[in-house]
């Protein structure tokens, strides 16, 4: 869910609110974890996320912008009646900023994504951070059907990752 608020001159300010749940697992290679779908483990993963973020516009066609991230994860484990859950707590996770410039058809921006989330404290507790600063990389593209209203877009996002901090 996206709510904006703009002042199309020089500003705009957004709200971006996100909900998942899975109950499925993969490795870092991709192949999918089994572990609990043998047994009589039920085991599930929900992720809320809140995002402001805003906009300045120096002129049309160049502006800088933030992003602002708070997130909670929550591991659920239950075999029959008996339940277990650990979270991290809903804290501040990112900070975005970058800076943009635009045309009629193509915008580019590049930016640097701090990683701000706190390491778990107390145990049990799910850390709400990678430990990942990155470069962000952005081009959208916009390919205008000529004598319609109709158009084609294409976007690259690329992340460079830094580990620790």
């Amino acid at each position: 869910m996206f709510l904006g608020f703009v002042d199309a001159q020089k500003f705009s300010l957004g709200l971006e609110v996100g909900y998942g749940s899975t109950g499925r697992y993969f490795d870092s290679t991709g192949n999918r974890v089994k572990f609990f779908e043998d047994t009589n483990y039920t085991a599930s993963q929900s992720f809320l996320s809140l995002r402001l973020n805003g906009m300045y516009y120096f002129n049309p066609k160049i502006y800088i912008g933030a992003n602002l991230g708070f997130c909670e994860s929550t591991f659920s484990l239950s075999y029959g009646y008996a339940s277990f859950s650990v979270g991290s707590g809903f804290s501040a996770q990112i900070i975005d900023v970058f800076l943009g410039a635009s045309s009629e058809n193509i915008n580019g921006s590049i930016g640097y994504h701090f990683d701000i989330g706190p390491q778990p404290t107390d145990t049990p507790r799910l850390s709400n951070s990678d430990k990942q600063n990155a470069l962000l990389l952005g081009l959208d593209v916009k390919f205008p059907l000529k004598d319609t209203v109709w158009s084609f877009y294409g976007n690259f996002d690329g992340i460079i990752t830094f580990e620790g901090w």
